[in-house]
């Protein structure tokens, strides 16, 4: 009872001081872009990667993942369930690969289309370089939520920290010494972004790796593959409206 009294302490310790560095973070970008067009595109464009990060991370799949591995560790060991790790891993950077691909072309060729606002342009031209952020959290929250079925949680709760702190490192410190512009400190910020998706990622995927996971390509379409995907399937559609939804009111 006391770990997982402490367990919960960690991870709601940890989420204050994300929520805290979140503002802190948001008060920055307000004192350097203020409400400028630059500012509003950036906010889109960092908003469209997270929506399909709550598609395809989080929400529907961790939902249908975390029983699915719980069942496979429970019935065959670790060894089994870090394959079926593998394979969600490969179809989620399949999937995610493509659709990163497909709209970092479509996003570069947005110019093309006249008679827009300038923050729309903006706004595509930096989804061009926030657009892979929604590969790297994605495989991210795969991991985070394989670590919380072996019990461990600090990992995913501390993840939202390093995002907030690459952030305001790559504004609050190169961007405002380095950059000569607004844009080019907009460029360090999207920076930070990756960055903090890079950290992100690496981090469950240490602590996966302590663990006894290894990476690996598998496209397998076996039957735990298949129970995640009828599983995820109706949550996904209801989930995908109501985000869509919700990009479109908040655009």
């Amino acid at each position: 009872m006391s770990r997982k009294l402490k367990s919960i302490g960690v991870v709601a310790g940890l989420t204050v001081v994300s929520r805290v560095l979140g503002l802190v973070r948001d008060q920055l970008s307000s004192y350097i872009f203020g409400t400028t067009a630059l500012n509003s595109a950036f906010a889109t464009a960092f908003r469209v990667p997270n929506l399909f990060r709550r598609l395809l991370g989080e929400g529907s799949l961790t939902a249908a993942f975390v029983p699915t591995l719980q069942q496979e560790l429970s019935a065959r060991g670790r060894a089994s369930a870090f394959v079926l790790v593998n394979q969600v891993c490969s179809w989620l950077l399949l999937v995610t690969g493509v659709i990163v691909a497909l709209a970092m072309v479509g996003c570069a060729q947005a110019r093309l289309i006249e008679g827009q606002e300038e923050r729309w342009y903006l706004a595509a031209d930096l989804s061009v370089i926030l657009f892979p952020y929604m590969l790297l959290i994605c495989l991210a929250a795969v991991l985070s939520a394989t670590l919380n079925v072996l019990q461990r949680f600090s990992e995913g709760a501390f993840s939202p920290v390093l995002l907030n702190l690459c952030m305001i490192g790559s504004l609050g410190g190169a961007g405002l010494h380095w950059a000569e512009t607004p844009l080019g400190q907009m460029h360090w910020l999207c920076a930070g972004v990756l960055a903090g998706g890079v950290l992100q990622l690496a981090l469950p995927a240490v602590s996966l790796w302590r663990e006894g996971w290894r990476p690996g390509l598998d496209l397998r379409w076996t039957a735990g593959v298949r129970e995640i995907a009828v599983l995820m399937a109706p949550g996904l559609w209801g989930a995908a409206i109501y985000q869509v939804n919700q990009l479109v009111i908040q655009g």
